[in-house]
């Protein structure tokens, strides 16, 4: 845990490479990223006291991304370091996972023969 917050407080260009979101999906493939590492590449930059990877561990704290589906803006704004714009963000990545799914769930009845 003590890695964690030394981690969390180093500024995202201080960071091994091995480390860095971005750096990891190009070389390993996206598939390969934790919940956390998906979350950071996703909104970009952290906040003064945490780099982006602290940032979503401090959302996803006792969460995981299926969590988010539910999470409103109002929870969202009480994390510190989340302001309207982040807290948006992560919104409309939710709804978006949300309308995926819902496509895939939809029956399209093209002609007679679909019935």
């Amino acid at each position: 845990m003590k890695f964690q917050k030394y981690i969390h407080k180093k500024r995202i260009k201080e960071l091994p490479k091995d480390l860095l979101p971005r750096e990891k999906a190009l070389e390993h493939g996206i598939e390969n990223l934790s919940d956390s590492e998906l979350l950071a590449l996703s909104l970009g930059q952290g906040t003064k006291e945490l780099n982006v990877l602290g940032l979503a561990d401090l959302i996803l704290k006792n969460k995981t991304l299926k969590d988010l589906r539910n999470i409103t803006l109002e929870e969202l704004l009480k994390i510190k370091g989340i302001g309207k714009a982040k807290a948006l963000q992560i919104l409309s990545i939710v709804e978006i996972a949300k309308r995926m799914e819902e496509d895939e769930e939809k029956i399209f009845l093209n002609s007679p023969l679909d019935v």
